[in-house]
């Protein structure tokens, strides 16, 4: 008897939309339709987690309501599992002005688009504190949140990510009514520590016991001139005020700029007088004594470098062995990584992100790559890594020789300081033989992130992307196209010359008594960052075509660098061009087994669009104002080796539709 999703145990199509929901959640919906029991058996996932983003009560208490109806009806609020609150509540004179909100605003990753690749990142500039009290007013806001939390009877996380600080309402109804819940704080700061005695309701906030995982930001000395004592606050938690804290996120922001900051600067900060006298014991049980939170993961990022000194201070108060993820990406210098090396354990550690930073500003550290050896060598073999920062050719061998067997997950991104003392804006360029030994040394790899130097589609950029093919079990692949050649100001005395250049191309770029680039370093730069969705498709198509083992399902590509020949002064045509040319995109195979077929989407095209547009009022305005009357410092120089490599199309007003990118040499 043929066996049919109508004639499917209900038990099997549980387990049917929970593998979806795993696996490809999109298509959760689609399998919602087949009919009424796949419906139910979808339901349980379909709606498991939910979220708000908050600009304004009115729309809060729209999207409750609307969110509570739907739940209602398709009997699911018994499957709500997370709860996640973004955004932040304004004050009610600000939210009773007309509706100013954008979806669209401007800051460095929604400029560039690079939001849409990375993610949202952290804001790692902070001014100054709100108020400390919650006025009643702003409590009585939150009240949609309470009517849903009711709602919820098996609800298991509670995510705050807004910046008002969590209100008294949210806090009494966790208690009361969702006990079970875990709360995480994703955006916390203590705001009473200039006081005599800290905020009742924060440090109930930072007490409570469903609280499990908590984020800051702290500073040295914020825009007011006062000093920060968040992070001698959050060790103290960990020391045993948090009793159920699990998670732990610390960022290192800078002070905005300020007359306040610039007056207390050079003042010695005072040391830190804690909660208050008496705050330890009234908070403690008769007779009993503190329990340090077990902490399981630990991030410390933003601004370091990380020293020794810093991590002997959170050894004190966190026991780095029970650590299943450790986050260091505020840079960790090499005499950290070798005391971590002697001194700390990590025997439970699986995931680690972290940037080494050789920190040779002022002087050359010749024992950088030795110590990165030591720690990672100290490790038990890692599923994840992510390493960003000074990964010299040793370190590389070291981390596939010690971890490569039991990698799931790699992600590797050199990077040199441009003050480096010895290897300035010079990171190591991974090679064919390097993703072959990585294919060698990685059996069970899933997801791997690393750079690819462009040459142009030439043999050597594509023999790496036929190797990158022999890796078995790779399915997920983030390719950073590094178009960069600092070679061309950095190396030697002079400007290399490349004899298969021309004589237009082997003239100096530009004007003035600074050293320069030729045309044809010029020319090739602009090659190697002109990326479109054909390319995308050919590298796609390369990599797949030598693939051994499981079909690759994304590949993801980022073109960046190409105006980067080693010094940081450009002409501003040449820079808006490289960025209209160099262009992420996300190529997604088809989830169906019987379907080979692939999608391509242009990862950050709106903010692109808006770019192009006020670099076309920008070059109209020149036009009108200069005409034909241009010179070498006036637009038009990086457009006349563009037309060298893209002639004008027929009928063309613009040459942004006037190229291609070079095939590969295949």
């Amino acid at each position: 008897m043929r066996t049919t999703m109508d004639s499917l145990p209900t038990e099997s199509l549980r387990h049917i939309a929970e593998f979806i929901h795993l696996e490809h959640p999109r298509s959760l919906c689609d399998f919602s339709l087949v009919n009424r029991r796949c419906h139910a058996a979808a339901s349980t996932w379909k709606l498991r987690n939910i979220r708000f983003d908050v600009t304004s009560r009115t729309k809060l208490r729209h999207d409750v309501e609307r969110c509570a109806e739907i739940l209602r009806q398709s009997q699911s609020l018994q499957h709500v599992r997370g709860l996640e609150i973004n955004g932040m509540m304004p004050r009610r004179l600000q939210d009773e002005l007309p509706d100013q909100e954008q979806d669209w605003t401007l800051n460095d990753d929604t400029w560039y688009g690079t939001d849409e690749v990375f993610g949202d990142s952290e804001d790692a500039v902070f001014v100054a504190d709100g108020p400390v009290a919650i006025l009643p007013e702003e409590d009585e806001a939150w009240a949609p949140v309470v009517e849903i939390l009711h709602l919820l009877p098996r609800l298991r996380h509670f995510v705050f990510n807004c910046t008002n600080q969590f209100p008294p309402c949210l806090l009494a109804v966790l208690h009361e009514h969702q006990s079970q819940c875990a709360l995480h704080l994703g955006k916390f700061r203590f705001r009473s520590l200039g006081q005599d005695t800290p905020d009742a309701h924060e440090m109930a906030v930072a007490t409570s016991s469903s609280l499990q995982s908590i984020g800051v930001r702290w500073v040295f000395r914020d825009s007011n001139g006062l000093d920060d004592y968040n992070e001698e606050a959050v060790v103290s938690l960990i020391g045993g005020l948090a009793p159920n804290l699990k998670t732990v996120r610390m960022v290192h922001c800078r002070a905005a700029s300020s007359a306040a900051l610039h007056r207390a600067r050079g003042a010695p900060r005072k040391p830190w007088s804690g909660f208050g006298k008496g705050f330890w014991t009234n908070r403690l049980p008769k007779g009993s004594e503190t329990v340090p939170a077990s902490l399981e993961s630990l991030t410390l990022s933003g601004y370091g470098p990380i020293t020794s000194e810093y991590l002997v201070k959170w050894q004190k108060h966190t026991p780095f062995a029970a650590l299943r993820y450790l986050d260091l990406q505020a840079g960790v210098n090499g005499e950290a990584l070798r005391w971590a090396a002697v001194n700390a354990s990590f025997p439970q550690l699986s995931e680690l992100r972290i940037k080494i930073d050789r920190d040779d500003e002022t002087e050359p550290k010749p024992d950088f790559a030795s110590d990165c050896v030591a720690f990672f060598s100290s490790l038990l073999p890692l599923d994840k890594l992510l390493l960003s920062g000074a990964i010299d050719p040793e370190v590389f061998d070291c981390i596939v020789a010690r971890h490569g067997k039991t990698l799931r997950q790699l992600s590797l991104s050199p990077h040199e300081s441009s003050y480096s003392t010895t290897r300035c804006d010079r990171p190591t360029v991974f090679t064919r033989d390097d993703v072959l030994q990585l294919q060698a040394s990685c059996p069970v790899l899933e997801e791997l992130a690393m750079p690819i130097k462009r040459y142009k589609g030439g043999k050597r950029e594509v023999e790496i992307y036929r190797a990158l093919g022999k890796m078995k079990w790779l399915t997920t692949l983030f390719l950073n196209l590094d178009c960069s050649n600092t070679s061309v100001l950095l190396d030697g005395d002079e400007t290399p010359n490349d004899p298969s250049f021309d004589s237009y191309m082997q003239e100096f770029w530009g004007s003035g008594l600074q050293r320069r680039p030729r045309n044809g370093h010029v020319r090739d730069a602009l090659v190697n960052s002109a990326v479109d969705e054909r390319l995308a498709r050919a590298i796609w198509d390369t990599i797949s075509t030598a693939r051994v083992g499981r079909p690759l399902k994304s590949l993801k590509l980022w073109a960046h660098s190409g105006a980067s020949f080693g010094d940081s002064s450009y002409q501003t045509d040449l820079m808006n061009m490289i960025q209209h040319l160099s262009r992420a995109y996300l190529v997604e195979r088809s989830v169906r087994d019987d379907d080979d077929s692939i999608s391509v989407q242009e990862l950050g095209k709106r903010a692109r669009e808006a770019r192009d547009e006020m670099e076309r009022q920008r070059e109209r305005d020149i036009e009108r104002r200069w005409g034909d009357k241009r010179t070498d410092e006036r637009p038009g120089l990086a457009l006349q080796i563009f037309r060298r490599i893209w002639p004008a199309r027929n009928g063309s007003q613009d040459w942004r539709a006037d190229w291609e990118s070079l095939p590969l040499q295949i």
